[in-house]
């Protein structure tokens, strides 16, 4: 392998990941952020009738989709898989927008948010301790 002494460690740097002086906290907004950003269009182009509360209402689901996320990713010490499985899931069960099935799934999202949030705490998220890329 050579002598790597004086050689910068290789790390992602793109702005979603969490520097080691950022907290899971303030990844995480920044994450929900972007997401919410990211779904804009989606909210005008499929939701054409959407009111504001139907808006707030979405970002509160994406910025608790996003603890959930950093809670798992971090949690299994950096699983991008487990992270994609969820997010398919998640996908799966609310993209009908029949019946009651969506709006269930996104209030126990919610909940799941709460609940990580509170028995994890905000500054590290997983119960075990914080991943670092």
């Amino acid at each position: 392998m050579g002598d790597q002494r004086g050689q910068a460690a290789i790390r992602p740097t793109g702005p979603a990941t969490p520097p080691r002086h950022r907290s899971a906290r303030s990844a995480t907004l920044l994450l929900g952020a972007a997401w919410c950003l990211w779904h804009l269009p989606s909210f005008f182009y499929n939701y054409p009738g959407l009111t504001l509360f139907g808006l707030l209402a979405f970002v509160v689901s994406l910025m608790s989709g996003a603890v959930v996320l950093t809670w798992l990713y971090n949690s299994t010490g950096g699983s991008i898989l487990a992270a994609a499985l969820w997010h398919g899931t998640f996908n799966a069960a609310t993209a009908s927008g029949e019946g009651p099935m969506p709006a269930l799934v996104s209030a126990f999202v919610i909940l799941a948010a709460v609940v990580i949030g509170r028995w994890a705490g905000p500054e590290a998220l997983p119960r075990s301790g914080k991943h670092t890329i």
